[in-house]
This record gives C-alpha cells, sequence and structure tokens, in this order.
C-alpha cells in the first residue's frame, strides 16, 4: 500500500485523525488529538503516530492504509505532535516532552516495542521533525 504514492495525515476540525493516499482514499479515524499526527511507510505498511488528548504517544500499523490495528500507548507525554521516521529497517519516534527537551524511541519489531530511548539535552518548546535514510 505505501508504495502507492503520497499519504498524508492531518487532525481535522473536530480532533479526529485522517490519513489519504492516492490509491488508497480518505479514511477517518475514531482516535483524536489536538496536535498534528505522524505518518510513515515501511515494510509495505502504513505507520501513524499522535499524541493523544491525554498528552501519551500512540502508533497504530495498517496493512492497507484503511483499517489501523496494532494501537500501542506508550508512557511517553508531549504537548506536541510527534515524529515518525524509519530506515528501511526500523521505526523512529520523535517528540518533544512536557519538560521540553528531544527525545527519540526505536522500533525493530514493527512497532509492536519501543526502546533505546534517546534524549538530548537541546530544549524547544515546538514539535520536532526526523528523517531516515539521508
Amino acid at each position: 500500500m505505501p508504495s502507492n504514492g503520497l499519504t498524508i495525515a492531518w487532525t481535522g476540525t473536530d480532533q479526529r485523525l485522517n490519513v489519504e493516499s492516492q490509491k488508497g482514499g480518505k479514511v477517518t479515524l475514531h482516535e483524536t488529538s489536538g496536535h498534528h499526527p505522524a505518518v510513515t511507510a515501511l515494510g509495505g505498511k502504513l505507520y501513524l503516530a499522535w499524541t493523544g488528548t491525554d498528552s501519551r504517544l500512540n502508533v497504530v500499523v495498517s496493512q492497507d492504509g484503511k483499517t489501523f490495528t496494532n494501537k500501542v500507548t506508550l508512557s511517553e507525554t508531549s504537548g506536541n505532535g510527534p515524529a515518525l521516521a524509519n530506515d528501511g529497517k526500523a521505526l523512529f519516534l520523535g517528540w518533544t516532552g512536557t519538560d521540553e527537551r528531544l527525545n527519540e524511541l526505536t522500533s525493530t519489531d514493527g512497532g509492536k516495542t519501543w526502546s533505546n530511548k534517546v534524549t538530548l539535552s537541546e530544549r524547544s518548546t515546538m514539535s520536532m521533525a526526523e528523517t531516515g535514510g539521508f
């Protein structure tokens, strides 16, 4: 599915998460957020991450860009939307913590578990961005 072209994700005016791909069409999830979501494709799957209304970080996966399953809710919190990237093998979830420090977690099992937390000494009040494979 993810190789079918551009995929975008956004938070609607009703705070519900939306995903749209060129070939898969638009899907509105029941999940809500007051911030932007993040999206990346890896291994034929689409991954979506967001900060919930409880400030906790969440990740779901889709095989087809329409049905999102296997929700993981982390204990990590943020007052901003997360960043999500991959290097062709692993997923990387980045966020600005509630302490304004920049953080990153890694998943090597398709988003089921997250580990190897890195907390940078840099601080920000805004969201961060990241990419893989550069």
